[in-house]
Parts: structure tokens; C-alpha cells; sequence
């Protein structure tokens, strides 16, 4: 299907600056004045064409459709039956392919609401045929139904209902039938051509669903009768056409239509013999009969919206609750209140110092901070008396600056900068928050003086998109001499006092016991502390937010599982050192552990984003609240599927070690295959260097390989459990711009990821030299191994040629 050239490699990619890598969902990246201004579209990423007036989504028949259906060898309502048969598997047996990435049972809800929360953006073909016309839409679609592998053909409820049941052969007929559908089944489920794989799938079938939706919703004439039942939807043992219910059947306008195409929250219904029971289900909240009590709300159909509503779950075909402010949510089965403030459906001005509060079933438009309500000027005025003055609420429910607009032009300590998590903060703040002042604090090392230290990590190759887009970056920050070991961090008196001004401070590294008492004792202006910690370690400390060292100090704690490769930032697959994670991504080594369990790494650019959004967040709430700790994602993947999609990066660019893909949970079997497939054969080219006099090599990096892996085997051998949720609801809270700019929760594509991880550590972490021995090695042994298996071949067949002989003699 869509052909997406590939560039020849990931190192070519890592130099152009804003490169993404293409993720498996055929994402287009899409500049921030493409998204869509509208304010019923909340927060999802929907690009503004959608919204323009020249798209053909109309319910009349124009010339150009008229054109497109003169072609004799294509028949509009077999085409459209094709699709709705197709999108009705995708809408009754799939299921979010973004967060459930194993062929399983798992709890569905496509035939209830479109997927929550909605795609991150269009699928770019469906989105270019759709918004042209509706017969260009269908010609398109049609073609990409005829190329899958579920088709109408495989359909075996048609064959029931038609065929003539006797008793004798009836049961004979049902198994043959159920048979031949569950084949069909599987093998949608485990092939996925014409797209790339799973998620693009979802994609196309999501996007697809959802013009279809929106055309059965302007009515278009094409898709008011079907001229066939529409009750099959590829499933097994369902009813032989005795479905009654309404919305199945293909005597009603549009029937089938919504049916196969929108989601129905008002009675959410998957197995077909159950319809009319749900739909008149004394439980039912929108069926009319049912008393006051039960009868929440009300259907309304003819208030069409927009498309992005649609995407949003706005339909047309749904329940509105009788009570203002509240709708119908099919999840939990009642009215909740509706969010006006970050929906954007209230009337505050924004632009004149007012903030949005919601309230049940209302909402509420306050002065922001800093600023009072005057009678005279009708509006937010800035007084200075008020400053003092926090506008608290609940914080789901309040709609504050955003993040950039928060960070301004703040005064920021960072500790730990010379760490990998600390200079890739550090990156990250002086690209993305152009105004802010960073100050650092770092001690002479190896007769390293401060300055020549920040030097050398504003020289590397990390920081190389930062020098070329801002190359005054370097001005923004200023450096200080200090130890974190010592009393107000080793700073001198005289620093002291040119950091009173710092509202925030990051933590990224090292010891964090004097940290506290520096920010309670010489940080009068501190808003909050944002500490990083890993997932596995000081978990004594901070499973009890309130421990005594936290009192009294703005802190925000984020834990994070292993820092794996950068995902997006500030190039893909970017690797700056060879960690314990990154070797088994690549294939560098043998690993020890559980290969069943979640992978527990994060890219690294996503961690930075991740505590950046938790320092916000902390920032705009009391100081007196309590500390909040956020652990991270992880890959949503196991250790074997990690192993599993690396197989390519592996091809492209091995590491110059004997390493071995994989790993085993038993000892010994990991002993053997380490000592006799990579230390063996690693010290017997350095002998071998040795005798014509090169030096040792293979050695040395099988030892470093070694011991990284060694370093996260306590990871690797038992499951971690920590709640991971909290960081996905601050960063809801985000504004579109924000989250584009600092995405904690993304849609990656391992094979993608791992191959450009690979590319960089191979520029980055590898000497080229390495890698022609161990190439020019592998070349040897297998010329003696082949050696070896020919001359045992030549000896048997001599034996048997032998044999014949020596008997006849």
C-alpha cells in the first residue's frame, strides 16, 4: 500500500535536524499553524484542513461524483457494502491497536465510541481521497478493501441464512460455516496487508470509519439502503436473520449505515442476538419507555456538529442529558459534567487576564494571579497589592498559563548537568524555552576546570541541532564551581546570592541529601524542585511522599525505569552512551533475565519532557501542597518483542562484538553460550592480533558489553509495579502547542526506533576499526567452519564409495 522510501541509512538521517523517523501509522508531521483552531475540537490533533469550506462533503450528487461513477467496471453499492462489511470487523472484533499490541481477548469499545483518546492525526491517504469527494472516498477505500484479506466473500452468515437447513446435515453445515469464518478471522488478525503492520491498520480503519460516519450523518443518497441484511459483521455463531433489531436491518434510511460505520453509545451493543434486548433493556437510559427514573437522557439526530465533533465522540446519534452542563458517557453509564474550560466551550477572556474554572454542570471566570477584578475598568486589572494571591481549585478542573507561558523568562538551577539525563535537560531547556536563564552548577575534575567541562559538553554531538538552530545558546547559561557532597553545595558566598532569584531547580543527578537543605535554606524565591530518580532505586525515601524532607519545599519527584535511546529528539535514535538497555536493543550481547516481562526503558527526550511537564504542574499549585511523584512509561513491550524487532537494526549495523541476540532466565545455559560463543572467541582474536603485533581489542569491548548488561540484570529478572498513570493526566492538561512540543505518551514503531539506535550507537559509541576485525573474523571462521563441515562430507561419501568395494573383494 503506501510506499514510504526508506533512506539508505539511520546515520544519514541523524544529520538533518528535523528528521522523524517514520513511525509505523504513516504519521505526517504537521507544522503547529496546520492545527485546527476550532474550539469544539478540544485537544486532539486534527489538522485544520478538515475544517476547510471547499471540502466535497456533501449530501447531493456533484458533477465530479458524477464523474467517477460512469466507470461500467465499478458498482457504488457493491463497493459500499464491501467497506461497511470490512469496518464493521474493525468496529465489532478489533480493538485500539495502540495500547494492546498482542492478538488477544482484550475489552473492546470501538462499537460503543470512536477511540478515546482520538488518533493523533489523519491517516494522510485516507485523509487526501476522503476530504475530495465522497465517490473518490468510496473508489479509494474500495481499493484497499479488495487487497486485504477479509472480504465479503468470506462472510458465512449470508451462506446460513440462505441455504436450505435440513436436520440431518445441519449441525455438518454450521461447523463447516463457523469454520471457514474463524479462518478468515485469523488471518486479519495475523496479516496485514496492504498495510505496514497493526497500528497503520487501526489507523486507515479508524479514519476510514470516521468519514464514513460523517457522510452517513450529511446523508448521502449512496448510503440510505444497502439492498442486503447488515447484520454480519465477520463474526462466528451468530443468528440466521432473526435479528429484529431496527438499526440491522435494511428497511429503515440509513439503517445499515449507522450501524456499520458510527459507534452507538446509548446502547452499546457487540452480539447481535442481544440488540433488541439492549436496546429495549429496562436498564437502557435513552429508551423511551423506561420510567423517569431509568430515562437519563434523550436521543437527538438531527443536530449535526462539525467533523472534528465527530472525531471526538460528539455525535449526532447519542444521548443528551437532560440537566445542562452534562453529557452521556457510554463508559460509565451516567451524565457526567461536561469540561467547558478545556473544551474551550466557555466565554472567559483569556486575552484580557481571566482563567476558566469549572464547576458541575457550569463553569466560572476568575481573575488570574496577579491580577484583581476592578468595576470601573469592567475586567482583570494587575495590582500589585494582590500578588501574594493564589487562585486555588481542583487541579483537573483548572485551566492555567501554559507551560511555556509559565517558564517565561524564570531563572532555572540545574545539578547533575554532567550527567546523560542532565545534559540532555539542559539541551532540551535552552531549545524549547528560548527565555529562560540556566544556571549549573559543576566541580573541577581530572584538572577539568568548570568552564573547560561546560565546554566540552556544549562540543558534543548532542548539543550539535542546539548550535546550529541557536548558537547564543551558550550565553544563557551561567556556571558555578560546587560539590553536592558539601554544605550549600560547595557554592561560594558571593554565588550565593546571585542565586536568590531561582524559582526552580532540577535535580538530574547525584546525591540529592544536601539538595533539600539548599533549597529550604538559600532558595527564598523557589517555586519547585524537580528531582529524577530512577524507578529502582531509593524506593525507602520516596514511597512516603511525606517524609520530614520534604517539608516546607515545592518538590516534585519523577522516576523513571531504564533511559533507553532518544525517540524524536534531538535526533532520532540518538545514543551518547552504550547503556545496559541500548546493548540488548542492538543485539550487542547475551542478556540474563525474563524475556516475558515489560521492557522497562524510555527514551530518553520523552524522561526530559516528562519532568519538565511534572515541574510545571507543581509549579502552578500551592507551595504548601503535598510532593508529587510520577513514574514514567515504559515501551509497552516485552524484552523478547524488544529482541524480536531488533532483528533488522542488528542486520543493518551489527556491533563489532561476537554478542549474541537474546535472553535466557537459566544460569547456566546464559554461562555457556557467554563463555563459548562470545569471551571465547573474543580472546582468541586478540591472541591472534597479538602475534602480528596489533593490539588487543575484542576483549576489551566484549568487556565493556559485558558489564553493561550485567548492570540492569536486577531489572531484567522480576517485574516492577508502580502506578504510571498520573503523568498521562498533567499532560492532558496541556495546551496543543505544548504537547507537540514536550510528548511524554507517543506511538513508536520499535523496529523504527531500534534501527535508528543502532545507526547512532555505531556513529557514536563504536570504533570503526572494530568493526572490520570482528567483520574480517566472522569471515574466517565461517570459511573454516564450511572448511570443516566439506572435508567431514567428502570423508563419509569416500567410506560409502569404499565400502562397495572392499565387499566385492
Amino acid at each position: 500500500m503506501m510506499e514510504i522510501k526508506v533512506m539508505k541509512t539511520c546515520i544519514e538521517i541523524q544529520k538533518i535536524p528535523e528528521f522523524y523517523p517514520v513511525i509505523g501509522i504513516a504519521d505526517v508531521t504537521r507544522k503547529l499553524s496546520d492545527i485546527t483552531k476550532d474550539t469544539n475540537v478540544g485537544k486532539a490533533h486534527v489538522t485544520n484542513n478538515i475544517m476547510k469550506t471547499n471540502i466535497k462533503m456533501k449530501s447531493t450528487v456533484d458533477d465530479d461524483d458524477l464523474n467517477e461513477t460512469e466507470d461500467s467496471n465499478w458498482n457504488v453499492n457493491l463497493a459500499i457494502r464491501d467497506l461497511a462489511y470490512y469496518l464493521r470487523a474493525h468496529k465489532f472484533v478489533d480493538y485500539d491497536r495502540r495500547y494492546y499490541d498482542k492478538i488477544e481477548d482484550v475489552k473492546h469499545r470501538l462499537w460503543e465510541e470512536f477511540p478515546k483518546p482520538p488518533l493523533r492525526s489523519l491517516h494522510w491517504e485516507v485523509h487526501k481521497y476522503c476530504d475530495n469527494g465522497f465517490i473518490k472516498c468510496l473508489k479509494y477505500l474500495d481499493s484497499i478493501v479488495q487487497q486485504t484479506l477479509l472480504k465479503r466473500k468470506d462472510d458465512t452468515i449470508v451462506v446460513k441464512r440462505n441455504n436450505k437447513w435440513t436436520s440431518s446435515k445441519n449441525m455438518l453445515q454450521i461447523i463447516n460455516a463457523d469454520r471457514e469464518c474463524k479462518a478468515a478471522k485469523e488471518r486479519d488478525n495475523l496479516t496485514y496487508v496492504p498495510f505496514q503492520g497493526p497500528i497503520e491498520r487501526f489507523q486507515w480503519r479508524t479514519t476510514a470509519s470516521y468519514y464514513m460516519c460523517w457522510y452517513t450523518m450529511l446523508e448521502r443518497p449512496e448510503l440510505s439502503f444497502f439492498n442486503e441484511p447488515c447484520d454480519d459483521f465477520a463474526d462466528c455463531m451468530t443468528v440466521y436473520g432473526n435479528n429484529r433489531d431496527l438499526r440491522a436491518q435494511d428497511r429503515i434510511l440509513f439503517a445499515c449505515a449507522l450501524y456499520s460505520f458510527c459507534p452507538d453509545p446509548c446502547c452499546s451493543m457487540r452480539i447481535l442476538w442481544n440488540m433488541e434486548k439492549c436496546y429495549r433493556s429496562p436498564l437502557n437510559p435513552c429508551y423511551k419507555a423506561n420510567s423517569t427514573s431509568v430515562q437519563k437522557c434523550r436521543m437527538y439526530q438531527r443536530d449535526n456538529r462539525n467533523f472534528n465533533s465527530l472525531i471526538l465522540n460528539q455525535l449526532n446519534v447519542t444521548c443528551e442529558c437532560d440537566d445542562y452542563g452534562y453529557e452521556w458517557s457510554s463508559r460509565y453509564g451516567l451524565c457526567i459534567d461536561v469540561n467547558e474550560c478545556t473544551r474551550g466551550l466557555h466565554n472567559c477572556l483569556l486575552h484580557a487576564n481571566e482563567i476558566c474554572i469549572n464547576l458541575p454542570g457550569d463553569f466560572e471566570c476568575i481573575c488570574k494571579h496577579g491580577f484583581v477584578y476592578s468595576d470601573d475598568m469592567d475586567g482583570c486589572v494587575e495590582n500589585f497589592v494582590f500578588e501574594k494571591i493564589v487562585v486555588e481549585t481542583i487541579r483537573e478542573h483548572l485551566v492555567d498559563m501554559s507551560l511555556g507561558e509559565w517558564y517565561g523568562q524564570r531563572e532555572i538551577l540545574l545539578t547533575g548537568v554532567t550527567s546523560e539525563f542532565g545534559r540532555a535537560l539542559l539541551e532540551k531547556l535552552l531549545r524549547s524555552l528560548p527565555n529562560v536563564k540556566v544556571h549549573v552548577i559543576i566541580r573541577t575534575r581530572s584538572s577539568l576546570l568548570k568552564e573547560d567541562r561546560i565546554n566540552k559538553i556544549f562540543a558534543s554531538s548532542r548539543f550539535e541541532r542546539l548550535r546550529e538552530e541557536q548558537p547564543d545558546a551558550i550565553s544563557r547559561v551561567k556556571v558555578y564551581e560546587g560539590n553536592l557532597r558539601y554544605d550549600n553545595l560547595g557554592l561560594k558566598i558571593e554565588d550565593l546570592s546571585d542565586l536568590k532569584n531561582i524559582e526552580i531547580l532540577f535535580h538530574a543527578a547525584g546525591p540529592f541529601d544536601e539538595v533539600f537543605d539548599f533549597c529550604h535554606d538559600s532558595l527564598p524565591k523557589l517555586r519547585v524542585l524537580a528531582l529524577a530518580t530512577s524507578l529502582f532505586k531509593h524506593k525507602d525515601i520516596f514511597d512516603d511522599i511525606r517524609n520530614e524532607k520534604f517539608l516546607n519545599i515545592p518538590v516534585t519527584v519523577l522516576r523513571f525505569p531504564c533511559i533507553g535511546p532518544a525517540y524524536k529528539e534531538p535526533i532520532p535514535g540518538f545514543v551518547e552512551i552504550m547503556r545496559g538497555s541500548t546493548a540488548i536493543m542492538v543485539g550487542a550481547g547475551y542478556a540474563r533475565g525474563r524475556s516475558d516481562l515489560p521492557a522497562e526503558i524510555i527514551p530518553i527526550d520523552l524522561a526530559v519532557n516528562a519532568i519538565i511537564i511534572a515541574a510545571w504542574e507543581r509549579g502552578i499549585r500551592n507551595k504548601n501542597d503535598i510532593p508529587t511523584m510520577y513514574n514514567l512509561p515504559n515501551l509497552e513491550c516485552t524484552w523478547s518483542e524488544l529482541i524480536k524487532k531488533g532483528r533488522l537494526a542488528h542486520r543493518k549495523f551489527p556491533y563489532p562484538t561476537f554478542g549474541i541476540r537474546g535472553m535466557t532466565s537459566i544460569g547456566f545455559l546464559h554461562w555457556i553460550v557467554v563463555f563459548f560463543l562470545e569471551w571465547l572467541p573474543s580472546a582468541f582474536c586478540d591472541n591472534v592480533l597479538s602475534v602480528f603485533g596489533a593490539k588487543p581489542r575484542c576483549l576489551v569491548e566484549y568487556t565493556k558489553v559485558h558489564e553493561t548488561i550485567k548492570s540492569i540484570e536486577e531489572v531484567i529478572a522480576k517485574p516492577w509495579f508502580a502506578d504510571r498513570i498520573r503523568i498521562n493526566q498533567v499532560e492532558n492538561r496541556l495546551t496543543l502547542m505544548d504537547r507537540q512540543n514536550f510528548p511524554v505518551h507517543c506511538d513508536i514503531d520499535l523496529e523504527a526506533y531500534i534501527l535508528c539506535a543502532a545507526a547512532s550507537a555505531r556513529k557514536n559509541c563504536i570504533n570503526e576499526a572494530n568493526i572490520k576485525i570482528v567483520n574480517n573474523f566472522n569471515r574466517s571462521f565461517m570459511i573454516v567452519n564450511r572448511s570443516i563441515t566439506l572435508g567431514y562430507v567428502v570423508v563419509l561419501e569416500l567410506r560409502r564409495f569404499r565400502d562397495p568395494i572392499n565387499s566385492l573383494l
